[in-house]
């Protein structure tokens, strides 16, 4: 016989996630969402024992997690078979290409030929909608000028 795993997700603010969850359920989540970081023994922090030279993205003891992890919180509970009861009112969109090219149009901007690139970054920015709050989305694009 097995046991149905759930986990319920809340979204208390614009920054974190509520997740409760049984306790073995949250400790999983907590060791997928932590990483070491890059060259950590050779830290003042790590050497004074001050710090063991992890990131937890996941508070075992508040049940926190930041919002932008919220589709691989999806993806490692159906990896684990784990039920989703979600509360956050989040979910995606779908944007054709030609609504896309319509929108580009009617701005009207003269002599820019919009790229690829910008393109995928204005579906990024505008894929995730969230019904509650007011959605802000940063994008960083790494420019070479010469």
């Amino acid at each position: 016989m097995t046991t149905t795993r759930y986990l319920i997700i809340d979204k208390p603010d614009e920054i974190y996630l509520k997740i409760e969850a049984d306790a073995d359920i949250r400790r999983e989540l907590g060791e997928y969402f932590t990483f070491e970081v890059p060259g950590f023994k050779f830290m003042p922090q790590y050497r004074n024992r001050v710090w063991d030279g992890k990131i937890r993205l996941f508070s075992y003891a508040t049940g926190k997690i930041y919002a932008g992890l919220y589709p691989y919180i999806l993806n490692w509970c159906k990896e684990n078979g784990v039920q989703v009861v979600d509360g956050t009112k989040i979910k995606d969109t779908n944007i054709e290409d030609k609504k896309i090219d319509q929108f580009i149009k009617a701005l009207k901007i003269p002599k820019i030929e919009v790229r690829d690139y910008q393109k995928e970054a204005f579906v990024h920015a505008v894929k995730r909608i969230d019904v509650y709050y007011y959605h802000q989305q940063l994008l960083v694009s790494h420019l070479l000028f010469t």
